[in-house]
């Protein structure tokens, strides 16, 4: 499970205090082991800073983005105080993301009562997933230390001295 943080603190601030302004505190991504391989990946827990004032359903949410794969859409939401569950219908692949909460899925504009900037989260669906780049410990070895060679400094013929260089 990796947590994406939607701003900076003083503008999550400022909408806490602020009587009626609404925002999206963080984002989760559900992938853990143990859920059913075709679950995985496809739940986003969205966390708002205050209690949604008005049901938001599947028409409330974009997401934007990818490389591979493309034109995610949210099927279902799940409201539970401030948490949202958001069911996808597909998977997305390694590249950023962004859920936009939206008035309508014509408008690019948030709802009633949330503040624009704290409307959107970037994310990555394979955060917890093993990638073949170089996320790997490195292993810092010191150099191997060689034996000198013997050297006879008195042979002076080719053969001695051919023996040496090998």
């Amino acid at each position: 499970m990796t947590i994406y943080f939607c701003c900076d603190e003083f503008r999550r601030n400022a909408v806490c205090a602020h009587a009626t302004l609404n925002g999206i505190d963080y984002l989760e991504v559900q992938d853990e082991p143990s859920m059913p391989l075709g679950d995985r990946q496809r739940f986003l827990q969205v966390v708002l800073l205050k209690p949604p004032a008005a049901n938001l359903d599947e028409t409330n949410f974009r997401i934007e983005g990818g490389e591979a794969v493309r034109g995610i859409r949210v099927v279902d939401v799940t409201t539970s105080g401030q948490t949202l569950t958001l069911e996808v219908d597909v998977v997305g692949d390694y590249s950023t993301y962004t859920l936009r909460l939206v008035a309508n899925p014509t408008a690019d504009d948030p709802p009633a009562g949330y503040d624009r900037l704290l409307s959107a989260v970037d994310f990555s669906f394979k955060v917890s997933c093993d990638t073949d780049f170089d996320c790997a410990e490195q292993k810092i070895c010191p150099p191997k230390v060689f034996d000198e060679p013997v050297l006879d400094y008195l042979a002076r013929d080719f053969n001695s001295l051919r023996q040496v260089m090998l």
